[in-house]
């Protein structure tokens, strides 16, 4: 960032769940239901074992578009990604209304909207159908990012930086809107999909950025890096059933011996002149906390917005980071710099530093 440019600053917020929850309990014993449907024997992990997933994920809640029970039948993909569509626009129709409203800001000043979504597929996307709800101007920038998974939401941060420090008085608005549940699969017994069973929940977020006001937090600094040779780290393949996640194992040794000194290596280069006082983590999961932790020197207390997050709400893909920001703004924070990270598809890390003002 140029030292002295106006500050990128956070003007509003919002963020949003489905009606329907169910407890890491209640998961269990629909978990115990599905062994029984489908026969342990078609499952990578023994019921014993896929229990043991599920207690120590670090997730007392989630929000789902369809009752936890309901999941376990089994849907045609189409049917799966109508019911994508309609909470997405649903959700991201909620979470725009409030974030505008907590800015203070017209439909009519946004420059641009980008959206950021995984978990199904949407063509026109997101953005279109709330141009056709609110009176955004018809010369409004749409900006669809589709495949960064769960590092999405810090990448539009990243987009918006740069968006912005080159049209100054310009607003943008970002919108996250992520229904992972809808991508259980009845059929799938394989230890990645049990996994992710594990942790995954719904959610939507909505935030406003742009170069005025004062106070609160700034957008200071934005970074990614993409990492040769892990493509099959995380992703979807796409089958008849719909997607269908694969997850390495590799992922938290890699974070501790190739994530983190690249981490610091970008720090380095945005040449803060204080150090990063706290850190807001995309809580891929525990193993994905813990490893950061470790790696960055850090107390479990110093990640405890990320582990709250999980707890209360699971691994929402690309929106989770805004659920942690939220309860970020509302807390008494010390120290002038806070990170951001999250990891996605690629491999790719996405990062940002926050200067508090």
């Amino acid at each position: 960032m140029t030292r002295g440019a106006d500050p990128i600053r956070i003007l509003g917020l919002a963020t949003a769940n489905p009606e329907k929850s169910f407890s890491q309990e209640e998961a269990i014993e629909a978990l115990r239901e599905w062994y029984s449907r489908v026969g342990e024997e078609n499952f990578d992990l023994s019921l014993e074992r896929c229990e043991r997933v599920f207690r120590n994920a670090g997730v007392g809640r989630r929000y789902s578009v369809l009752p936890v029970r309901d999941l376990l039948n089994p849907r045609p993909l189409g049917k799966k990604n109508r019911l994508y569509i309609d909470a997405c626009r649903r959700l991201g129709s909620e979470v725009v209304k409030r974030a505008m409203e907590n800015a203070g800001c017209s439909f009519e000043e946004i420059d641009l909207i980008i959206t950021t979504s995984c978990t199904g597929f949407m063509i026109p996307s997101l953005d279109a159908f709330l141009l056709a709800e609110y009176p955004f101007r018809r010369d409004v920038g749409r900006l669809p990012v589709t495949e960064l998974g769960c590092a999405a939401g810090v990448a539009a941060l990243r987009i918006a930086r740069d968006y912005l420090r080159g049209n100054p008085t310009s607003t943008v608005l970002i919108v996250a809107a992520e229904t992972p549940t809808m991508n259980f699969q009845p059929t799938d017994g394989t230890g990645d999909h049990l996994v992710s069973c594990a942790i995954f929940g719904d959610g939507a977020a909505a935030l406003v950025l742009g170069c005025r006001g004062e106070g609160g937090f700034a957008l200071e600094e934005v970074g990614t890096r993409f990492f040769d040779g892990t493509e099959s780290f995380m992703g979807f393949d796409l089958e008849e059933t719909g997607f269908h996640i694969f997850l390495s194992p590799r992922i938290p040794r890699f974070i501790r011996t190739d994530l983190i000194p690249a981490v610091r290596e970008i720090l380095d280069g945005f040449q803060l002149p204080e150090p990063v006082r706290s850190w807001l983590v995309h809580p891929g999961g525990p193993k994905i906390l813990e490893a950061i932790e470790e790696s960055l020197g850090l107390s479990p207390e110093d990640l405890s917005l990320s582990r709250g997050v999980l707890r209360d709400f699971g691994n929402m893909s690309s929106a989770t980071i805004f659920f942690i920001l939220e309860r970020f703004l509302k807390a008494e924070q010390d120290g002038r710099f806070h990170g951001i990270i999250a990891v996605g598809p690629g491999f790719q890390a996405d990062m940002a530093v926050l200067r508090k003002d």
